[in-house]
C-alpha cells in the first residue's frame, strides 16, 4: 500500500469530526503537539508513519483506517457490516460480558453465604 498523506490527513479530519472531540483533545490523546496536528490538517506538513500511529491511537482507530480511502476499508466489508456497526456490536458484547461477570460474582457470594 502506498502512503498517501492527503488521504491520511483527510481520514484524520473525518475521524476527528466523528469523535466529537476537538483537535487539541485528539492531540493530547495522541501525545503529539496540537500545532503538529494543525499543521497536518492545514497541509503545511505531512505526518510520518509514527505520527499516524499516534493519532490512530488517539482516535481509537487503526493506521490502516487512516491510510485507506474512505469506503475501501477492509473492515467495512466483513459480513456486509461497516466499522461503526462492528464497533457497536463490540460495545454491546463488552456490556454483556460485564453483566455476566457481575452475575457470577453475585452467585459466588450467595454460594459462599450458604
Amino acid at each position: 500500500m502506498k502512503f498517501d498523506a492527503k488521504i491520511a490527513v483527510d481520514n484524520i479530519a473525518r475521524y476527528i469530526g466523528k469523535s466529537g472531540l476537538d483537535k487539541k483533545e485528539i492531540a493530547e490523546r495522541a501525545h503529539i503537539a496540537a500545532a503538529t496536528l494543525s499543521n497536518w490538517l492545514a497541509g503545511r506538513s505531512k505526518p510520518s508513519l509514527g505520527g499516524l500511529y499516534a493519532v490512530a491511537q488517539g482516535l481509537g482507530c487503526t493506521v490502516e483506517e487512516l491510510l485507506v480511502p474512505p469506503g475501501e476499508h477492509t473492515l467495512e466489508q466483513i459480513d456486509g457490516l461497516n466499522i461503526e456497526q462492528w464497533r457497536a456490536r463490540a460495545i454491546v458484547a463488552e456490556q454483556n460480558a460485564e453483566e455476566l461477570a457481575q452475575q457470577m460474582m453475585e452467585l459466588r457470594k450467595k454460594i459462599n453465604d450458604l
